[in-house]
């Protein structure tokens, strides 16, 4: 099991230290340019990989995407410091859903993680602007949920409650 020590999101890099079960760790710095897009990305310890743990290298290695990523007609904007850095710390918060998620970009910018729980299916979009994002539709049922968030604690509670927590 993963578990996220800290992340910790500055002006110019994210840190992310996790440590694996018997003590295998990992440090992952990344450094960002002046246009807010992830430059380099340095990983100290890479003994281990899981699958929980590359989700989060997925994370970061989505921040390289650029403006115009997707290929077909639709406009499309990289994710910004912001959506991953809360991204990553959703993880740290809530190491359960390293288990559950499926990490995307989202077109308009921002990251997506997909998941279900329950009878739920629940997609949490990290916009690049101030506000947070999350649908959900029951599987077997006709329940519905759509929320916009501008608190990350907020954004916090409920995805704890999405997964029983």
């Amino acid at each position: 099991m993963l578990v996220c020590s800290q992340t910790a999101v500055h002006s110019d890099s994210i840190d992310l230290q996790s440590t694996l079960q018997h003590s295998v760790r990992s440090h992952t710095r990344v450094s960002v340019n002046r246009k807010q897009k992830i430059s380099q990305s340095v990983e100290a310890f890479p003994q281990l990989t899981t699958s929980s743990h590359a989700k989060q290298v997925r994370i970061v290695e989505l921040s390289k995407l650029e403006d115009g990523w997707c290929n077909e007609e639709v406009e499309s904007k990289g994710p910004s410091i912001r959506s991953i850095g809360f991204a990553l710390k959703i993880l740290d918060e809530i190491p359960k859903l390293l288990d559950l998620i499926s990490v995307y970009p989202a077109y308009e910018g921002g990251i997506l993680f997909e998941y279900q729980f329950s009878n739920w299916d629940y997609t949490v979009k990290f916009c690049n602007s101030e506000f947070f994002e999350i649908y959900g539709i029951e599987i077997v049922g006709d329940g519905s949920y759509d929320k916009v968030f501008t608190s990350f604690e907020d954004l916090l509670l409920k995805i704890k409650s999405t997964v029983g927590l």
